[in-house]
């Protein structure tokens, strides 16, 4: 079985990279904050593998902000974590 091994993991990473996030010529002119309970913010990312015991509904806010740090733009989201498992009683079928 996948994962073996690795109990309490969802086994996912999930990352949110700025420069996807946003159309502008240049993102390094720019400073993105990821504000979310889970995960961690990296330079160019926001970035989380979680845990079982993450599985929930988390509130993310991406905030863009310009060289005076003025908040630019600002978008929100809810993150759904989902243990690997779930669903596994009722597997998926491709028509």
């Amino acid at each position: 079985m996948f994962g073996r091994g690795l109990t309490g993991r969802l086994l996912l990473e999930t990352n949110l990279y700025s420069e996807n996030a946003v159309l502008v010529l240049n993102p390094a002119n720019y400073a993105f904050d990821v504000i979310c309970a889970k995960g961690r913010q990296q330079v160019d990312r926001g970035t989380l593998t979680p845990l079982v015991a993450d599985a929930g509904v988390h509130d993310l806010t991406l905030e863009v902000r310009d060289q005076s740090h003025t908040v630019v733009a600002r978008g929100k989201t809810r993150l759904r974590l989902i243990p690997a498992e779930a669903g596994a009683a009722h597997p998926c079928h491709w028509c």
